[in-house]
């Protein structure tokens, strides 16, 4: 509902094609978060970063 008030206010028709990915978001976001509660490196500015079991972050020595 959200989109098409947002489509219709911007008077701009075009969005229309894109609205069938509106639903595919969710899940999309869920799994994502999933799959980071997995992994102990992040890329973080132009560095890869390890996050340890206690919650210390350090840069990742490869």
């Amino acid at each position: 509902m959200q989109v098409l008030v947002s489509i219709f206010s911007m008077n701009c028709p075009k969005l229309l094609r894109w609205l069938w990915i509106v639903p595919l978001r969710d899940p999309l976001r869920f799994i994502i978060w999933i799959m980071g509660g997995f992994g102990q490196r992040v890329y973080w500015q132009g560095r890869y970063l390890r996050i340890e079991g206690d919650g210390v972050i350090s840069l990742w020595e490869q």
